[in-house]
């Protein structure tokens, strides 16, 4: 029937669906009645679709390039100086954590060695030196499921961040 062949089809995009999403999920498919009688049950995805105009890396995290840089990239391990700030809930909300701007200081640090948030190294490494980014930071690739001081466990964060300098 019509309605059958809805159902099956539902059915299969849902599961090409789940099978091909980065997010983990569970689906249940019952057979009752001598038919295909379905229940289609999914757990909530761990992330949100990216934003507009950001652009989503394999990891989740999301970015938007606020200005191009005109220098080097940094190897892993080099020394590099960085502004940020910091927000839970978004952008400029009212809930901003740290800010070494606001401290009239960059924060420095070797790239890629693990000294910082697993996104922080991700997308500095990709940055080139005067590129300012957007960062959405899912908790995977940010605190996970530690408090650290203001930031509650399971936190999205929110970063503007500047790439300074390699090597200072």
């Amino acid at each position: 029937s019509a309605a059958g062949f809805a159902l099956l089809s539902f059915c299969i995009g849902a599961l090409a669906y789940c099978s091909t999403a980065r997010a983990p999920r569970r689906v249940v498919l019952q057979a009752a009645g001598g038919g295909l009688a379905g229940s289609l049950w999914s757990t909530p995805p761990a992330r949100a679709d990216a934003r507009e105009g950001f652009k989503e890396t394999a990891s989740g995290l999301q970015y938007k390039v606020m200005r191009e840089g005109t220098g080097a990239k940094p190897t892993r391990g080099a020394r590099i100086a960085a502004h940020y700030t910091g927000w839970l809930d978004d952008f400029e909300s009212e809930r901003q954590f740290d800010s070494s701007r606001d401290r009239r200081r960059p924060f420095e640090f070797a790239v890629g060695k693990g000294d910082v948030i697993k996104a922080w190294d991700e997308a500095l490494l990709d940055m080139k030196v005067g590129e300012k980014r957007l960062l959405v930071v899912p908790p995977k690739v940010g605190y996970g499921d530690r408090t650290v001081g203001p930031i509650p466990a399971g936190s999205t964060l929110y970063f503007d961040v500047e790439l300074l300098s390699i090597g200072r």
